[in-house]
């Protein structure tokens, strides 16, 4: 059964968690397809102690109180609402550096098809906080099985691309509160704002 995971989580379905929860994995099967080899030998699986980062872009996902003042960050719903149903894209920090970060974001937020965005940064966390996410247990005292999965899904253009998924099929009580988790984890970490001056001046936006 985790060998079925690959072809879902590095398909283009805008529904691949929903996909991916339908097949009603337990705690070892989701572990294991996580740690299955990529499609890139050079990539290994996402390890615990790694910090993944969610790249921030305005007006999308944060609510600014002054929006000359980039620093005044509020991450909105959206900002992590791909985790429910086509993946939450991240970048794994011990695979790149900063200024490449930076430069896939401003280059993402140029992108063609999509509203004009800017760019702004990104907040991050570690790959174990977020499989650590799990539900409430029916039974008392008892802990609830694993609510998020991390996926390593190299592009071509961003090895170090991963995925953040929900695995499983919750209620509405329990979206609501996976919605808290993912802000209380990244919106607890330091915002990194974009290092301009380490870009390349012709991927800046233009005013």
């Amino acid at each position: 059964m985790p060998q079925r995971v690959r072809p879902i989580i590095t398909s283009d379905d805008k529904e691949k968690c929903k996909a991916l929860a339908a097949l009603q994995l337990s705690d070892a099967d989701i572990a294991i397809a996580e740690g299955l080899p990529t499609e890139l030998e050079e990539v290994d699986a996402v390890a615990d102690d790694e910090s993944l980062a969610r790249l921030i872009e305005d007006p999308t996902h944060v609510e600014l109180d002054d929006p000359d003042i980039r620093m005044s960050l509020a991450c909105t719903p959206a900002t992590f609402g791909d985790a429910f149903n086509k993946g939450l894209s991240v970048r794994r920090l011990d695979m790149t550096t900063r200024a490449e970060v930076d430069d896939f974001g401003v280059k993402r937020a140029m992108r063609e098809g999509v509203r004009r965005r800017v760019y702004l940064g990104f907040v991050a966390c570690e790959a174990s906080e977020l499989r650590n996410a799990r539900t409430e247990s029916e039974v008392e005292g008892a802990v609830g099985p694993r609510t998020l999965s991390v996926f390593s899904t190299p592009l071509d253009e961003a090895h170090s691309h991963a995925d953040v998924c929900v695995h499983r099929k919750l209620n509405r009580l329990a979206k609501e509160d996976l919605k808290s988790f993912f802000w209380e984890v990244f919106q607890g970490a330091k915002f990194v704002a974009q290092a301009i001056k380490d870009l390349d001046a012709s991927s800046q936006p233009t005013a």
